[in-house]
């Protein structure tokens, strides 16, 4: 139960980060209508009660100034791997990756791991949509925009239902065992 109710407030805090981040610039010098649209917002989309929406905002507005931008973890992570040696495996650069942003940035290792992971997939992959794993919970899967910077925040629960729903009808899907 404990477990549970830690994820939930994890959601919930990831959500209210990720709102407050795409609507800041527009209460410039207003916080707390910024403060009571993100606890309308997580109330209404994330069935949260007011008290655990207030607490998430409340440490959610207090977090950015503590860490750093996911921004510079990513250029930093991308600079890096950059200038790796080539020829090295994809484990090599995402290891040693891993390990210089958990010391540069403090991170936990998850969260170097998933950065590094992101850098690889963008020198491979050029597209601008990606999941965020190091923002993601279990319930709910932070995309980022690269090109745009946002980030929305897709509930696990309907991207399944979605899936499921056009495997059904079109035979995405394959059970692999």
């Amino acid at each position: 139960m404990n477990t549970a109710r830690n994820d939930h407030q994890q959601t919930l805090q990831t959500a209210a980060v990720a709102f407050i981040q795409r609507h800041q610039a527009e209460h410039l010098g207003d916080d707390q209508r910024l403060f009571s649209r993100a606890v309308a917002h997580l109330v209404a989309s994330l069935n949260a009660t007011q008290a655990e929406a207030e607490n998430a905002v409340g440490r959610a507005q207090c977090k950015p100034a503590e860490l750093p931008q996911a921004s510079d973890i990513e250029q930093a992570a991308r600079r890096f791997m950059a200038n790796m040696a080539p020829g090295q495996s994809a484990q090599v650069r995402c290891f040693t990756t891993a390990q210089y942003l958990a010391g540069r940035f403090d991170l936990t290792q998850a969260q170097a791991e998933d950065a590094a992971a992101q850098a690889y997939a963008h020198q491979i992959h050029y597209g601008n949509l990606y999941l965020d794993a190091s923002r993601s919970t279990g319930e709910l899967a932070m995309l980022r925009d690269a090109g745009s910077n946002m980030v929305y925040a897709v509930p696990v629960a309907s991207i399944v239902a979605l899936i499921i729903q056009h495997s059904r009808q079109r035979r995405l899907l394959h059970l692999v065992h």
